[in-house]
């Protein structure tokens, strides 16, 4: 029973993006949904089946936190959000930074359906790969403040074609983890905001995962503006 409620809570989310593509109406709101998203996603992932969390308790369920680690398999954001979804009892659903054209040349990029376009609806926010700017990086500086957490992974992204690429790291603009941790801070004194560095320990024999999360890492008193690298967290 749980199995086609499920489905059919996520098909209806997906028709009315869809219908909203075509002009008719809007799209549902997805924070209702998650948990049936959740399941047919795991049913995917073997996650339903099969995940292990390590470090629970390092996950902060009651202030803003940065996800962040290396991301070596396709699926490693829906780990990530899986892992704190559980930690939490289902009450933190993490948003997500992602590249603003990771479906570009892919038959989910059309008129009638835009993929990039799609999953912003679920809590990702797009960033380009090649020139990231400050407006770009607004949302989530904005996302922090208003007590919300999201994923991102700093050094290094998967490509479609498994290649491991350059990112974020050493980049000219702004952008790592300290830079959202530091500007947030910045603007919003009275709150708590964290790193929380996130590992993915994949066994592809028995496709098993298991996410652990470490200690928390906060910024150091006074770091200064231009700092944007993990040596200012302590």
């Amino acid at each position: 029973m749980k199995t086609i409620a499920s489905w059919y809570v996520t098909i209806r989310f997906v028709l009315s993006y869809l219908f909203y593509k075509l002009g008719i109406g809007s799209v549902l709101d997805p924070n209702p949904r998650f948990d049936s998203f959740q399941f047919v996603i795991g049913q995917f992932t073997h996650w339903n089946r099969y995940i292990r969390v390590r470090g629970a308790e390092n996950v902060a369920a009651d202030h803003p936190a940065i996800y962040c680690g290396n991301h070596i398999k396709f699926g490693d954001p829906f780990y990530v959000f899986h892992g704190v979804y559980l930690s939490t009892d289902k009450s933190v659903k993490l948003h997500a930074m992602s590249r603003n054209d990771f479906f570009e040349g892919t038959p989910l990029k059309t008129r009638f359906f835009d993929a990039d376009e799609f999953i912003v609806t679920v809590g990702v926010h797009g960033i380009s790969r090649d020139a990231v700017t400050l407006a770009q990086m607004k949302p989530f500086i904005n996302l922090l403040i208003e007590g919300e957490s999201f994923i991102m992974f700093p050094g290094r992204t998967r490509s479609r074609s498994g290649l491991l690429m350059e990112y974020r790291d050493n980049f000219v603009e702004p952008g790592s983890v300290s830079f959202f941790l530091n500007t947030a801070q910045r603007r919003k004194k009275d709150t708590t905001f964290s790193a929380i560095p996130v590992s993915r320990n994949y066994n592809p024999a028995r496709d098993h995962t298991c996410m652990i999360y470490g200690p928390e890492q906060f910024l150091t008193s006074g770091a200064s503006r231009e700092a944007t690298g993990f040596g200012i967290l302590r």
